[in-house]
């Protein structure tokens, strides 16, 4: 995934506060595709670990190695929900 900052649009639109989640910008992986994430949505925890910024997102998946499954906290328009990914 590749992530950025959220735009004050988006935190209104989600109700989001001013250090909560990374937007993602692009969705890379295959794996990722199919476990539903899409560009604009909005990632709020890797595992337990809230993310406000693109380096809490990085440091959060530090020692993932490929084919470790990370579980996701996404919001977007419709839901927020828990995803699990496969790490490639």
């Amino acid at each position: 995934l590749v992530v950025g900052a959220v735009d004050a649009g988006t935190r209104s639109k989600l109700g989001l506060g001013a250090s909560e989640g990374v937007r993602i910008a692009r969705v890379a992986s295959l794996a990722a595709r199919q476990a539903g994430l899409n560009a604009g949505d909005v990632v709020l925890q890797v595992g337990k670990t809230p993310v406000a910024t693109p380096a809490e997102f990085e440091a959060a998946l530090k020692g993932v190695k490929a084919g470790d499954r990370v579980r996701l906290l996404v919001r977007n328009a419709q839901s927020t929900g828990l995803v699990t990914v496969v790490a490639g």
